[in-house]
C-alpha cells in the first residue's frame, strides 16, 4: 500500500511542477491564449464540456487557459461545417479517424481557421 501511495504522490508532484514551470513560460499570456480541443470522425466534430469532470478541462483548468467547449451535452457530434465556432488561438484535434495531418491541413474547412493559418494547430492521436 505504501509503495502505491508514494508513487501517487511523486506523480501528482511532478504534474504540479510541470502545470508551474509552463505557467511561468507563458506568463503574461496565458489569459490571452484561447485554446480549443476538437475530435475529428469522418464527417463529424465534437468538443469538451466544460461541465465533465474529465482529464483535458481539468488540466486546461490547472493551467489557467480559456478554452472553447461544447455547452450542449457530452456526445453530441456536430457536423464539420460548426468547426469555425470552435477557432482559437491553439487547435488541437485529436484524430479519431485516423487521418493523416495533411487531410486536415489541406481540407478547406480547417484551413481556413486562423490557428491553422498561425501554424498554432496541431493534430494528435487519440
Amino acid at each position: 500500500m505504501l509503495d502505491r501511495e508514494t508513487k501517487a504522490e511523486e506523480v501528482l508532484s511532478q504534474y504540479q511542477k510541470r502545470i508551474e514551470e509552463l505557467k511561468k513560460r507563458l506568463g503574461n499570456k496565458l489569459q490571452q491564449i484561447e485554446i480549443s480541443v476538437i475530435f475529428c470522425d469522418d464527417n463529424f466534430i465534437w468538443t469538451i464540456s466544460n461541465k465533465e469532470n474529465s482529464l483535458i478541462p481539468s488540466i486546461l483548468n490547472d493551467i489557467g487557459l480559456r478554452y472553447k467547449f461544447l455547452s450542449r451535452g457530452r456526445d453530441a457530434k456536430l457536423s464539420i461545417e460548426t468547426i469555425s465556432e470552435y477557432d482559437a488561438d491553439i487547435l488541437f484535434i485529436v484524430d479519431v479517424g485516423e487521418k493523416t495531418s495533411s487531410f486536415y491541413f489541406q481540407n478547406s474547412m480547417f484551413s481556413s481557421l486562423k490557428a491553422v493559418k498561425n501554424n498554432r494547430a496541431y493534430v494528435v492521436s487519440q
